[in-house]
């Protein structure tokens, strides 16, 4: 007597749902299937990212180390890609195709991530129907099809995040040491498979002390667990780091401060966080309206986490589960945010803000969204942020499925239909294994081709003075002469394609008018004119650009 809450209330906020775990289990396995169908036409999505990752693990697998093939059967330690997720694809192998692999390990990530979401939602939010929630925006979302349907890192780091996240919380309801050590573990083996695990391992510390509190009771021991997590999330790294040795440090990019980030990242990083809401082809201003609402909704719960966090660092736990999972989220996505601008001010001010810089953004939304709803005991409030969430769910399983579809049929990537039935591409495997190739598409080259790939110069002036448009870099003539002579020195060919790797992944209709703007007519008559020094054997122009082979001089004795 004398509660606020009805009956109707209460079964609402803590009835268990007797159909979690099928639900669960069919969203993870739907998650699976889906991957796999997208992948079953063209293969998996191959991005100039995924060339390395993959080479790495061919060669971890033929005992050359994490490295990568130079020309002239040199292999150069990879010091720029963590090498964890090239390790799962060599033991996930099993003596197969690695790319075969990679496609088989994807599905399974994103099983594993969805289950992992709904699971842990439920713990920590206390909510069946919470969890379940979690599970299907991740299941459905159309950012992480796109991650999992192409050879990249971001499904395994999201597994092991989750795993983290879910081992912590266990150490929450025990305090015992094996979940605690095992999320440390967990957490420093994200960073070895992306560098952004370090947002990661700063943001569970940091969870974890404020989780232990500063009383003095214990307070060594406390002390002693802080240490012992971070000293284990360390392990993983610092075994990489030894193991490369002066080779890792000597590659590694000089750390200086470039610059903060500009209105292009901001526009960026809005476009990207809108089309996770709505299509791209939605009107821009229907899109950045609705991202408004949904900004100024989550900073509303931000401010109020904050607060919270405030006031349990100071003294003790909060007294619901999801209030400690909103705010261990919160948190991560801070330190996130934190890591990527730092990236740009001090590493690299050419960072994108694109749909897969901003994933794990994504995913601490879908995690959070449920949260709010299970912290409230009002009904309608509940139904509301459900039917929401829900709306959102159909929504993104429809765009989904489009993706995967187009995916199916035209691939992603350099491993897309266009980029295989390309003319250059086929002429180039006409050659010679090992044949060397100066290519402004070297990740294509690399990934299609037997060749040894080089770079060729730019072809275009960026950040212009004046702000214009890009132009003929003033040398370009001058370095292809010198391009030239090395391979009429050494016998190769010139490659040169039109438009950037991106290219052939877009539509035909987005195709339309794109290959003709990337390179200049003026920089192709130079190419043209100066190709014809030397002893050309064949050029060919097509489409996509040009193509240029040139024989070796006769060996003398």
């Amino acid at each position: 007597m004398g509660s606020s809450l009805t009956d109707t209330d209460k079964i609402v906020a803590t009835r268990p749902l007797p159909y979690f775990w099928p639900a669960v289990l069919i969203l993870a396995l739907a998650a699976c299937m889906l991957v796999l169908f997208a992948t079953s036409g063209q293969g998996i999505g191959v991005s100039p990212d995924s060339v390395f990752y993959l080479e790495g693990a061919e060669n971890l697998r033929a005992g050359r180390g994490y490295t990568s093939r130079q020309p002239g059967n040199v292999y150069a330690p990879i010091t720029h890609w963590p090498p964890g997720y090239s390790f799962a694809l060599t033991a996930s192998s099993f003596g197969g195709e690695v790319l075969d692999a990679a496609r088989r390990l994807n599905a399974l990530l994103f099983a594993l991530n969805v289950l992992l979401a709904g699971v842990i939602i439920r713990r920590l939010g206390g909510r069946d129907w919470a969890g379940l929630l979690a599970a299907a925006l991740v299941a459905t979302a159309p950012p992480m099809i796109e991650l999992h349907t192409t050879a990249w890192s971001e499904p395994l780091f999201f597994t092991l995040a989750l795993g983290a996240c879910a081992c912590l919380a266990s150490f929450r309801r025990n305090g015992r040491w094996a979940p605690l050590l095992l999320s440390a573990f967990l957490a420093g083996l994200s960073v070895v498979v992306r560098f952004a695990g370090a947002a990661l391992v700063a943001a569970m510390l940091l969870a974890l002390i404020a989780m232990l509190g500063s009383q003095s009771q214990f307070l060594l021991k406390r002390r002693l667990k802080a240490a012992a997590f971070t000293l284990v999330a360390l392990v993983p790294m610092s075994a990489w780091l030894i193991s490369r040795g002066s080779g890792a440090a000597g590659a590694s990019r000089k750390i200086g401060f470039l610059g903060l980030p500009t209105g292009q990242h901001l526009s960026d990083a809005a476009h990207s966080m809108s089309v996770w809401l709505l299509p791209d082809e939605v009107p821009s201003w229907l899109r950045g309206g609705l991202l408004i609402v949904v900004a100024l909704l989550a900073l509303a719960v931000c401010v109020q986490v904050g607060r919270g966090l405030v006031r349990g660092w100071r003294n003790a736990r909060p007294t619901d589960p999801a209030d400690s999972a909103l705010r261990f989220i919160v948190l991560f996505a801070v330190c996130y945010a934190g890591l990527v601008v730092g990236s740009v001010v001090f590493l690299d001010p050419e960072i994108v803000f694109d749909s897969r810089t901003l994933s794990p953004l994504y995913v601490c939304s879908a995690l959070a969204a449920p949260l709010p709803a299970a912290t409230q005991r009002n009904r309608r409030a509940v139904a509301a942020i459900a039917a929401a969430i829900m709306a959102m769910t159909i929504a993104g399983a429809a765009r989904s499925a489009l993706a995967a579809s187009a995916v199916n049929r035209d691939g992603l990537w350099l491993n897309s239909r266009a980029w295989r039935q390309s003319p250059i591409i086929a002429r180039l495997n006409a050659l010679p294994a090992n044949t060397l190739v100066f290519t402004n598409q070297i990740a294509a080259v690399r990934f299609l081709t037997k060749c040894d790939v080089l770079a060729t110069p730019p072809v275009l002036t960026t950040n212009r003075p004046d702000g214009g448009p890009p132009k003929v870099h003033p040398e370009y003539a001058l370095r292809m002469r010198k391009v030239l002579q090395t391979v009429t020195s050494r016998g190769g060919a010139v490659a040169t394609f039109h438009a950037p790797e991106w290219y052939y992944g877009l539509s035909e209709e987005a195709q339309t008018g794109l290959l003709a703007a990337q390179v200049p007519a003026a920089a192709l008559d130079e190419l043209a004119a100066i190709a014809q020094g030397g002893d050309l054997v064949e050029a060919r122009n097509f489409e996509e650009g040009s193509f240029y082979v040139y024989a070796p001089p006769q060996m003398t004795r």
